[in-house]
């Protein structure tokens, strides 16, 4: 039997509900090329890339509260970016919040 902390189940439930919200927003706007979901235990953070966005050359997250009502569980942050600044964030020219690491983040 595999034991997980409360770290881990905390994470297993964001990214639950991040999958969920992650197909909402796949709905919402069909040029969404890539959805990455960055494990937090309290958090959902997404970084979007869409085809409709035009971009400003900076990362610019928008924060929401959670909103238990509505099936939000957890507050969320999203970084909205255009293809380009994507290719921009491969390269090293744009860089991401402190504790949003690549490495660790799931595709959804």
């Amino acid at each position: 039997m595999k034991i997980f902390n409360s770290a881990q189940a905390s994470t297993r439930t964001t990214l639950s509900e991040a999958k969920k919200f992650a197909a909402k927003h796949r709905q919402i706007d069909p040029d969404t090329l890539l959805i990455k979901f960055f494990p937090h235990v309290s958090k959902i953070r997404f970084l979007e890339v869409s085809n409709a966005v035009v971009g400003t050359g900076e990362i610019l997250p928008f924060h929401f509260v959670a909103q238990p009502a509505c099936g939000a569980h957890y507050p969320q942050i999203l970084i909205l970016i255009s293809p380009n600044e994507w290719q921009d964030i491969q390269d090293g020219k744009l860089t991401l919040p402190t504790g949003w690491d690549l490495g660790t983040a799931v595709d959804l």
